[in-house]
């Protein structure tokens, strides 16, 4: 019919969730970049390696001298997180006919969650570098 009055043919924007996958995906290899560099920023500020030191941060209740790097672990926390979510954001992409009410629905659940944990990752983040000093 579109093609009969050269309306252009457009997908149906109902039908086609692979935009919002797509958006989601993307905001959870944000997080899970960042969650690398936690990682990364947590083994380097072992005892054993002791390449950079943090400024701020966690204490430890049993040994005065020890310092936790919470936010490069919660760095790691929230990247893993957020690699869940997308996985249920994903099941969004099987829907049954034209429009599932299942599927925006778990769309609409699962998204601004993923979009306040990569804000979350990004402004730790932003912390974490302003924390790190090389040592000599």
């Amino acid at each position: 019919m579109a093609r009969l009055l050269d309306l252009g043919i457009a997908e149906p924007w109902h039908a086609t969730r692979d935009p919002i996958v797509a958006f989601g995906s993307l905001l959870s290899l944000i997080t899970g970049s960042l969650g690398k560099i936690g990682a990364d920023v947590t083994l380097m500020t072992q005892t054993e390696v002791a390449s950079i030191k943090l400024s701020g941060g966690g204490g430890s209740s049993t040994m005065a001298h020890k310092f936790n790097p919470v936010n490069a672990e919660v760095l790691v926390a929230l990247a893993r997180y957020n690699a869940g979510l997308v996985g249920t954001l994903h099941q969004s992409l099987v829907h049954e006919n034209e429009r599932s009410g299942a599927a925006w629905t778990l769309e609409w659940l699962t998204l601004p969650e993923i979009i306040i944990v990569t804000g979350a990752s990004l402004r730790l983040a932003i912390r974490l570098a302003s924390q790190i000093h090389f040592q000599p």
